[in-house]
């Protein structure tokens, strides 16, 4: 996901503002970044907003190491359950 060009203060300054106010030439904001900072921090202070950002991010590392370390369990089994060559094969094959 890309990363929010504004820091939790300016998110809440621009929600504080009336609602017609992030059209402004000052708030270069578009109508869905807008509506989605609305629903995702009505209520948060700064100090919040920067927690909750925080808690998202190691959130997200998290999932890519859960799915990476799901990766290599599934390979590993893969692996295993293959049937093994015989000695002689083994020898053929490294020759």
């Amino acid at each position: 996901m890309k990363a929010s060009k504004f820091s939790g203060a300016q998110i809440a300054f621009v929600l504080k503002q009336p609602k017609t106010a992030w059209r402004s030439p000052r708030f270069v904001v578009s109508q869905t970044a807008f509506d989605s900072w609305q629903h995702k921090h009505v209520g948060f202070m700064p100090s919040e907003m920067k927690q909750l950002w925080q808690l998202e991010a190691e959130n997200g590392r998290l999932k890519r190491l859960v799915a990476e370390l799901s990766l290599d369990k599934a390979m590993r089994q893969d692996v295993l359950s293959r049937k093994a060559l015989k000695p002689g094969r083994k020898r053929l094959l490294v020759d």
